[in-house]
Protein backbone atom coordinates (compact mmCIF):
# COMPACT_ATOMS: atom_id res chain seq x y z
CA UNK A 1 0.00 0.00 0.00
CA UNK A 2 1.06 3.56 -0.56
CA UNK A 3 0.83 5.36 2.76
CA UNK A 4 2.54 8.72 3.06
CA UNK A 5 3.35 9.05 6.75
CA UNK A 6 4.73 12.54 6.19
CA UNK A 7 1.26 13.97 5.65
CA UNK A 8 -1.28 11.12 5.54
CA UNK A 9 -4.30 13.38 5.88
CA UNK A 10 -3.37 15.84 3.15
CA UNK A 11 -5.92 14.33 0.78
CA UNK A 12 -8.85 15.49 -1.26
CA UNK A 13 -12.30 14.27 -0.14
CA UNK A 14 -12.41 11.87 -3.10
CA UNK A 15 -9.05 10.37 -2.14
CA UNK A 16 -10.16 9.99 1.46
CA UNK A 17 -13.27 8.09 0.36
CA UNK A 18 -11.15 5.85 -1.87
CA UNK A 19 -8.81 5.16 1.04
CA UNK A 20 -11.71 4.21 3.32
CA UNK A 21 -13.10 1.84 0.68
CA UNK A 22 -9.67 0.23 0.31
CA UNK A 23 -9.36 -0.32 4.04
CA UNK A 24 -12.86 -1.79 4.18
CA UNK A 25 -12.05 -4.18 1.34
CA UNK A 26 -8.96 -5.47 3.15
CA UNK A 27 -10.84 -6.45 6.31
Amino acid sequence: MEIRETHPFDLTPAEAIRLQERLRAQI
